[in-house]
């Protein structure tokens, strides 16, 4: 009976003693905000700097994400916001399709901003972007040419190369 009560002693003793190991992993925990208000939704993936090892990821919601089972160390940041910049219609099937482009200006997604180092068991993480928001574009002036065929052309200020050859297009046109 004694060499029962041993090897279930020893295995309890085990058992309690590797619960406090741990697998050396950490979870990484944080939020994105844009411009100060949370991402809605986009993705974070945070590489090893030295480029061996495995990327880890999660998508953001809401600004908040977790990434569990990250291997400790520097991290090379990188981040994406979507945002839905309109719907179009598939001509196969007439299914919707969104239409998606980032919020972040592009070397946020390269990785050439945001370092992050992480320690276990848990690394907590706040990345805030500022810039100029895509969703917030200015309205176009635009400037109407008439030909004197009757036909008119819509142009945007900026289109100042198209613009000029319609001016000498229209003129020659008159000229004859």
């Amino acid at each position: 009976m004694q060499p029962k009560f041993y090897c279930s002693l020893l295995a309890a003793l085990l058992l309690t003693s590797l619960v406090g190991c741990g697998d050396g992993l950490a979870r990484v925990e944080g939020v994105v905000t844009f411009n100060g208000e949370p991402v809605s939704r986009g993705f974070i993936n945070l590489e090893p700097v030295d480029g061996k090892g495995t990327v880890s990821g999660a998508s953001v919601e809401d600004g908040k994400f977790i990434i569990e089972d990250v291997i400790p160390g520097d991290k090379i940041v990188r981040l994406s916001a979507v945002y839905t910049k309109g719907i179009q219609k598939n001509a196969e099937d007439g299914s919707e399709i969104e239409l998606c482009e980032d919020l972040f200006p592009p070397e946020y997604g390269q990785g050439k901003k945001l370092k992050l180092t992480v320690v276990s068991p848990d690394t907590k993480a706040e990345f805030s972007v500022e810039g100029a928001d895509p969703r917030k574009k200015k309205l176009a002036l635009f400037r109407r040419f008439s030909l004197i065929d009757g036909s008119s052309y819509y142009l945007s200020y900026g289109s100042q190369s198209l613009e000029r050859r319609l001016l000498r297009f229209s003129q020659r046109f008159r000229s004859s």
